[in-house]
């Protein structure tokens, strides 16, 4: 009986340091979501898409608000692209510019 306690706590240790684990490791995407969104309007890739459509994890407000922070540090080197873009998106959204 003792010895499968015993097992039963090392398995819930191991457990949930698995499932930090997985807290971090998932955190790292929305970093990565970031990253991928400046780059996209950097004009250092093509789209905006991510594997399973993970750029779809933070809302559009999200978005607009890196938007405004990158474009206020000057780290758009083109900031005509990066604004098309961000129209794009934003129109994507149901969100009218005009």
């Amino acid at each position: 009986m003792r010895g499968n306690h015993a097992l039963g706590t090392c398995r819930g240790k191991h457990d949930r340091g698995r499932a930090h684990s997985r807290r971090a490791a998932n955190g790292t995407w929305f970093y990565r979501a970031g990253i991928a969104f400046l780059s996209w309007l950097k004009g250092h890739q093509t789209d905006f898409i991510m594997p399973a459509g993970f750029q779809s994890s933070r809302d559009i407000t999200h978005y607009a608000q890196v938007f405004r922070l990158a474009d206020a540090a000057g780290l758009l080197s083109d900031p005509d692209l990066a604004e098309a873009r961000m129209q794009t998106l934003l129109a994507l959204h149901g969100i009218d510019q005009d």
